[in-house]
């Protein structure tokens, strides 16, 4: 590891069937940060693919491979959360040698210049982008990342994302901060739904206690949009978290043209490609001019056949109207005849009382 010369690092981590991922990431930080000069580390399973390990060493990458800690994490947690993720938590270690150490989670799209993250510190990350709640503008909590209320951690305090970090070496004891990180994880661990991510809220917390000015708000608009957020298109760094995945919704990944770009570059390279399903693929096959004119065409489809809909229920609702003016005829014409044969009955009624009179008198 390079000392201190070079000020900082990016730091990401991968297991084997995300390469392609870190990959998209060193493509786009090259690209859009050519001046940056910061290190790259990349952690990893230790099963990389010999011709993904060699593309992104030609990145400028050294890859670490890295050994998770064993903690008490439920079965159900460990199946759909990498513990590479985990790796974050070196950051803090690397500030022995690296005055900064920055964490980039690798399902992003870098689209600008992202050296400016350098002046968010000593301990700089993001509140979780709103614009992915229900309903949107609606702030997640930190309870989000437990199964069930946890020492040390305010679950009703808003939600910090742990997918782009910031870590500068004036943090007050680094060790001191990881050994706390990795003791919390490990005594907590049966509780925590992201443990990475209440991890770093716990974090986070505990360092604002001693002094607010220690924790620096990252906008969440410029690095971490979600896709979703009306502005990603123009942020430095787009946070495909959840089930946006560039690579696994197609929509999505049409959405970032520059992330498909890089994505298809890398395959051509020979770099291992996404190997799960795809959801809304056929806009990854056509791209986004005819996705969307398929979309304008669907809706102007949807809307002729809402139109005739809606000229079929007016009719429909006319004949009914119809009916029950009828309806109302004929209910009177039934009222009217039966008034008369009330009437009948009564001179029937009548007649037969005179008569009966009339021959009570005879018989007298």
């Amino acid at each position: 590891m390079r000392p201190a010369e070079n000020p900082c690092v990016i730091v990401l981590g991968i297991t084997r069937n995300h390469a392609f991922a870190a990959g998209c990431v060193l493509q786009a930080v090259r690209r859009h940060s050519p001046e940056f000069g910061s290190d790259i580390l990349i952690y990893n399973d230790g099963e990389l693919f010999p011709k993904d390990a060699e593309i992104l060493t030609e990145l400028g990458a050294t890859l670490i491979p890295y050994t998770a800690p064993g903690y008490a994490f439920r079965a159900e947690v460990i199946e759909s959360f990498s513990l590479l993720a985990l790796a974050r938590f070196e950051c803090l270690r690397l500030l022995r040698s690296y005055e900064t150490a920055i964490w980039l989670d690798v399902d992003i799209a870098v689209q600008r210049d992202i050296s400016g993250l350098v002046s968010f510190g000593p301990f700089g990350l993001s509140l979780e982008d709103p614009m992915l709640q229900h309903p949107p503008h609606t702030p997640s909590k930190a309870s989000m990342n437990t199964l069930a209320p946890v020492r040390d951690l305010d679950g009703d305090a808003d939600n910090y994302n742990s997918g782009v970090l910031v870590l500068q070496h004036t943090l007050p004891d680094p060790e001191h901060l990881y050994r706390l990180c990795m003791q919390w994880l490990e005594q907590h661990a049966p509780l925590l739904h992201y443990p990475d991510q209440a991890a770093i809220n716990m974090l986070a917390q505990y360092l604002a206690r001693q002094d607010p000015a220690l924790v620096a708000h990252i906008p969440c608009t410029m690095y971490n949009a979600h896709p979703k957020n009306p502005g990603a298109w123009n942020a430095a760094i787009v946070h495909g978290f959840s089930v946006f995945k560039f690579w696994s919704n197609g929509l999505v990944g049409c959405c970032f043209p520059e992330w498909e770009r890089d994505y298809r570059n890398w395959v051509r390279k020979g770099g291992s490609a996404w190997q799960g399903p795809v959801e809304n693929a056929h806009c990854r096959e056509h791209g986004a001019f005819p996705t969307l004119q398929s979309m304008i065409l669907n809706a102007a489809g949807m809307q002729q056949h809402m139109q005739k809909k809606q000229a079929e229920m007016d009719a429909a609702l006319l004949r009914a109207k119809e009916a029950e003016n009828r309806l109302a005829e004929a209910e009177k014409a039934r009222a009217a005849a039966a008034r008369e044969s009330a009437g009948i009955q009564k001179e029937l009624v009548r007649e037969r009382t005179l008569r009966q009179a009339l021959e009570k008198a005879l018989r007298r």
